[in-house]
């Protein structure tokens, strides 16, 4: 069956997501800011990653609210490491897939970010464990199937935070796992009150980072 697109309605956004969006916006910022201003000795090298996991996604609009079922998530970084205290993900992108059931249908939801992150933590010393918590921002594309009929798929403004440990299985390659919440909004959709929908997601992945 063709599915069709519907317009979201313009509905004034609620002054509650304006200030996480003005949030959002201030630790982008606060991101750049502390990774420009690094000095260039303290730079440890090169940093990539790879992980998979699993993923629980969430939405809401004003007082509707659906919760999801696990689904997967798969995705990577490149960036750099600054003096064993400070990790900056230059470039991160995810990929994450999950199913939700609701009294509105069943929603398949497809989520693709792109952005950039900073960890704080210890990567240094002789200890073999590394904790870390994460700060992040991304551009993120939502697709949604609604009961395979409606789709819906907007661009939104995101903004992620977690922690995570990391393992030395050699001088080059660690291993860890890693918590992340993530939080976009896009433009309602099936007339939904409150505004923007709310595209929270739980993440728990496995994780592979290989560099100095």
């Amino acid at each position: 069956m063709q599915a069709t697109h519907l317009d979201a309605p313009h509905a004034q956004p609620a002054r509650p997501l304006a200030r996480r969006r003005f949030s959002a916006l201030a630790l982008g910022a606060l991101i750049l800011a502390l990774s420009f201003s690094l000095p260039a000795a303290a730079l440890a090298g090169l940093v990539a990653s790879g992980s998979a996991g699993v993923v629980v996604p969430n939405l809401e609009s004003g007082s509707f609210e659906g919760a999801g079922d696990s689904g997967y998530i798969f995705g990577g970084s490149i960036g750099w490491r600054f003096g064993g205290i400070v990790q900056w993900d230059t470039v991160e992108s995810f990929y994450m897939s999950a199913n939700q059931n609701d009294t509105l249908g069943q929603y398949t939801t497809n989520n693709y970010s792109i952005g950039s992150g900073l960890r704080i933590g210890s990567f240094g010393g002789e200890s073999r464990f590394h904790p870390f918590l994460s700060f992040g921002v991304a551009g993120s594309r939502t697709d949604l199937e609604i009961s395979g009929l409606t789709e819906v798929a907007e661009w939104g403004f995101e903004w992620n935070a977690g922690a995570g440990l990391l393992f030395d299985l050699t001088d080059q390659m660690a291993v860890g796992a890693r918590y992340r919440y993530r939080s976009s909004s896009i433009p309602s959709f099936l007339g939904l009150p409150g505004g923007d929908v709310n595209v929270n997601l739980h993440t728990i992945a496995v994780e592979f980072v290989f560099g100095d």
